[in-house]
């Protein structure tokens, strides 16, 4: 009798995580993605870095060409048919 007991115990305790164990799992995962944010800051850094000197010389290029033909420098992106590209679509992500 003491037996059927046990194994009825068994059954109704239901297996699952506590609070505690969470909010423990949940602590380490932000420490770890704090620990990784200054590394994807950098590379996001680099990333605009070399965007803007890419950006640079085309209106660089741009420039020259106006030169060759005026024989001064333009005031104006638009006089130099500059359109920078659309780096970012209508709903929020990168275009490639």
């Amino acid at each position: 009798m003491k037996e059927q007991f046990r194994t009825e115990e068994k059954h109704n305790k239901q297996a699952g995580f506590s609070l505690t164990e969470l909010l423990v799992a949940l602590i380490i995962i932000g420490i770890l993605v704090v620990m990784a944010m200054p590394k994807f800051t950098s590379v996001i850094s680099r990333t605009k870095n070399t965007e803007a000197k890419l950006m640079l010389n085309q209106i660089y290029m741009l420039e020259e060409a106006y030169w060759d033909e005026h024989d001064k420098y333009s005031t104006d992106l638009n006089a130099i048919g500059y359109k920078p590209d659309k780096l970012v679509t209508e709903d929020g992500s990168a275009s490639v």
